[in-house]
């Protein structure tokens, strides 16, 4: 009650400052209007290039708001007092509070002390209840002594009962007992729930007067800031600048907009939206090329567009907007001429935590109260420089500049939980002095290298850190990690039966065994495909799902292969025989008139058996020129001349021959299987074809494979149904043609052996071998077949082309994509 009525009091004067604190922001927002217009009267004389007394009475007007400025602040210090005073109050109802816990506490152990002193009061029952039956069996065996024994009975079971009564009595009064400490502690409760309702309205009152103070401290800033540039005010206009380029750079994490300016010129963050983000440049000037919008969606930055462009209705003011494509944070860095406005990605899913609440921070003994969170919902997290095979850690936090000597760390931390709008609780034992120098710095990073500087570290749920020293935390840890394996080990393994579909029973319980607990076990059903999983609770589930999420459709595919063979030949060849006979003697008529020689003879020197021309006589005529192209039966054309006298003295032969071969053929072979992922298959047709083999132990005969073969072996992506497979694809065939000494067969080998992917359903070449053979041949005569036109007389001519090409084209296709998860 005592701790009620000082409650209310509390609450009545914080209602009281609170009000004075209203009045005195009303008094300074007034103060700050009337700096504002002086400002602003000031302003207007020095455009009228006022006399020195219109700026002199202005100056003294300044001071004079100065000093009025200074009043306000004594006066917000006081208010600050008060808010002390306030968490004073505030850490005595929570040490009333604690005060009620400890009662609270050695009444459970005054319980427990009469439960104990319970037990033993049953254990002596027990004890004197065993005596009776014993004395009951010495009374049985002296039945003989039926006086004595009777009455000796009678006194054990008076001395029984009585002893009975006895134990009753003191168990009713330990009942009694443990009710009345139960309405005690359940008064008890009462009263901490009333001192915790109590602290906790105290803390809302601290919390509204906090708001305001920081209300009073921000107008506190305007009118300074409102001061310096009364002060820094020259009564010559400075010349505008000019923004001579504007450029964007970026990538996949972060986009920059280089902004090169020329002159004096204000750079300033404007409106900023979840899709578009302004930068206002003040005192500049934009030429009419630059204003432009730049699509730069094709650099994958958060940005999607930047426009620059003047501002019609603000003379000198030019404004950049930058259109977003995801989230992004905007920073503005100037360095001498150049301004880059910077969007750095704001992937919240790579964050340690989401924010999930929006309420002030908490930092030390001040703030508002923090919301209580289980121990189930917090993780330490690891500091910077220590995330494993991650690398370095990435912060995202807004960047801060800090610059202290001996500044106390709940300040620090005051400042970061602003800056972060996260809570940040803080013990009482925690005290340091922290001296540090950092420029541009994101607030997380800081808040990480000054809790490693003093040994610290912290715990987060959600947006509220809770800071500590690392060996308590250490500590904390180790203590949950214990308690959770005393529970289960105080946990009974309980049997859950998961029956599978797809998956086999057996093989999936070796890849499970290593999750199981010491009491854990799994079992199979071979009848039903199922386990049966024994085991505590938390493990029992997490098996059970990790065999679900095991248990899919194997994927089916579907692979065919094409091989396709094109071969195309091309000869041409042309051909010339002539020859002649020519005699001159007696015989015909026509004689020399001399004694030696008396007849002359001229004749062609090739013989030609196959060729029947002997002109128009019957003697055989040779030929002197014999280079025919192969002509015969089914190939190539030819035609001969013959010429001859009456009486045989001059015989003339000859023959054209010519030859033109094409021919084009294409063969096509397709084999085709299905086969579950992951796993190999064959497909062969052809042939054995028996070779003999010659050797000391005698002749053997040895069977080759000439076949056509697909071996593969699949394996599907989950994630975007692609195909990677392992391909052995072989051709062969024998050749009849170009046989061995013995008159075996050749081997014509094609073969193609790869590992690709490829998309489900899409056709791809495996490979492809491409030849050409071409050749000119001539047989001559030297000298003449050299000849021009006349040449042709003594000369054969013989043109080849031949071409093959084999490509081999593969095509998988997944058949029951439709239940799998890549397709969903």
């Amino acid at each position: 009650v005592a701790a009620k009525r000082d409650a209310e009091a509390s609450v009545a004067d914080l209602t009281a400052k609170r009000a004075a604190a209203e009045r005195a922001a009303a008094e300074l927002a007034t103060r700050t209007k009337a700096e504002a217009k002086a400002q602003a009267d000031m302003i207007a004389a020095q455009g009228r290039k006022a006399g020195d007394d219109e700026i002199a009475a202005a100056k003294k007007e300044v001071a004079r708001l100065a000093e009025e400025r200074k009043r306000a602040e004594s006066e917000l210090a006081d208010r600050r007092k008060a808010v002390a005073q306030q968490q004073a109050e505030s850490t005595r109802l929570a040490t009333t509070a604690a005060q009620a816990r400890d009662a609270a506490a050695r009444e459970d152990a005054r319980r427990t002390q009469l439960a104990d002193a319970r037990a033993k009061e049953e254990q002596e029952l027990a004890r004197i209840q065993a005596q009776k039956v014993a004395a009951q069996s010495q009374a049985d065996a002296a039945a003989k002594a039926a006086a004595l024994a009777q009455q000796k009975q009678v006194a054990a079971e008076a001395q029984a009962k009585q002893v009975t009564a006895d134990a009753q009595a003191k168990q009713a009064a330990a009942d009694a007992r443990a009710k009345q400490l139960a309405v005690e502690e359940a008064q008890a409760k009462q009263v901490t729930a009333d001192a915790q309702a109590k602290q906790a309205a105290a803390d809302a009152r601290a919390k509204q007067l906090a708001e305001a103070e920081a209300k009073a401290q921000a107008k506190q800033v305007q009118a300074q800031v409102a001061q310096t540039q009364t002060r820094s005010m020259q009564p010559v206009a400075t010349k505008p600048g000019k923004i001579n380029n504007v450029t964007f750079k970026g990538n996949d994490a972060a986009g920059v907009v280089e902004i090169v300016v020329a002159g004096d010129a204000n750079v300033a963050l404007g409106e900023v939206s979840a899709s578009q983000v302004e930068l206002v440049v003040d005192n500049a000037e934009l030429a009419q090329k630059l204003e432009r919008t730049l699509d730069v969606s094709r650099f994958g930055s958060p940005v999607k567009k930047v426009s620059s462009f003047r501002d019609r209705r603000t003379h000198n003011r030019v404004r950049l907007v930058a259109e977003l494509a995801s989230p992004a944070i905007p920073t503005v860095v100037r360095d001498k001429g150049i301004v880059r406005w910077r969007f750095a990605a704001n992937d919240t899913g790579k964050r340690t935590a989401a924010r999930t609440q929006n309420t002030a921070p908490a930092v030390g003994g001040f703030g508002a109260a923090s919301t209580p969170v289980t121990q189930q919902s917090v993780s330490q997290v690891p500091p910077a420089g220590q995330q494993g095979a991650r690398g370095r850690r990435v912060y995202h936090g807004a960047t801060v500049d800090l610059h202290f000597k001996d500044a106390p760390i709940h300040d620090l931390l005051r400042i970061l939980s602003d800056t972060g709008n996260v809570s940040i609780v803080v013990p009482d034992t925690i005290d340091a002095k922290v001296t540090l120098d950092l420029k541009r710095v994101p607030w997380d990073q800081a808040l990480d290298i000054i809790l490693e500087s003093h040994g610290l570290w912290y715990r987060r749920s959600g947006n509220i850190y809770r800071i500590d020293s690392r060996k308590i935390l250490d500590a904390e840890d180790e203590a949950e990690a214990a308690r959770r394996a005393a529970a289960v080990a105080a946990e009974m393994p309980r049997p859950e039966v998961v029956t599978l579909n797809y998956a086999s029973a057996d093989e999936l319980r070796q890849k499970l065994e290593g999750m199981l607990s010491p009491k854990g076990r799994i079992e199979v059903d071979g009848r039903t495909n199922a386990l049966i999983i024994n085991d505590v609770g938390a493990n029992r589930e997490q098996i059970a799902r990790l065999a679900l999420q095991l248990d899919t459709q194997t994927p089916q595919i579907t692979i065919e292969a094409r091989i396709v063979e094109a071969r195309s030949t091309f000869v041409r060849q042309f051909g010339i025989q002539w020859g002649g006979r020519a005699l001159a003697g007696a015989a015909g008529g026509n004689a020399t008139g001399l004694v030696f020689p008396s007849s002359i003879g001229v004749v062609g020197g090739n013989s030609d058996a196959q060729t029947n021309a002997n002109g128009i006589t019957a003697l055989p005529s040779d030929f002197a020129i014999n280079l025919p192209a192969a002509t015969g039966t089914g190939e190539g054309g030819a035609i001969g001349l013959s010429l001859g006298s009456v009486g045989g003295n001059f015989n003339i032969n000859l023959r054209l021959s010519a030859l033109e071969d094409t021919g084009t053929v294409r063969i096509i072979s397709a084999p085709k299987i299905t086969v579950l992922n992951n796993k190999g298959a064959l497909i062969r047709q052809g042939v054995s074809i028996p070779i003999s083999v010659v050797s000391a132990a005698g002749t053997q005969t040895q069977f080759v494979q000439a076949d056509l073969k697909l071996e593969v072996t699949p394996y599907v992506s989950q994630r975007d149904c692609a195909i990677a497979m392992s391909l052995d694809v072989t051709k062969n065939e024998p050749d009849f043609v170009n046989v061995g000494a013995r008159g075996d067969p050749t081997i014509l080998r094609k073969e193609a052996k790869t590992t690709m992917l490829v998309n489900d359903g899409e056709t791809t070449v495996l490979g492809g071998i491409y030849t050409r053979n071409t050749g000119l041949a001539y047989k001559k005569v030297p000298f003449f077949g050299d000849l021009p036109v006349i040449g042709w007389f003594f000369k054969n001519r013989r043109e080849n082309d031949d071409r093959t090409e084999i490509l081999v084209f593969i095509t998988p296709k997944i058949t029951n994509k439709a239940y799998l998860r890549c397709a969903q």
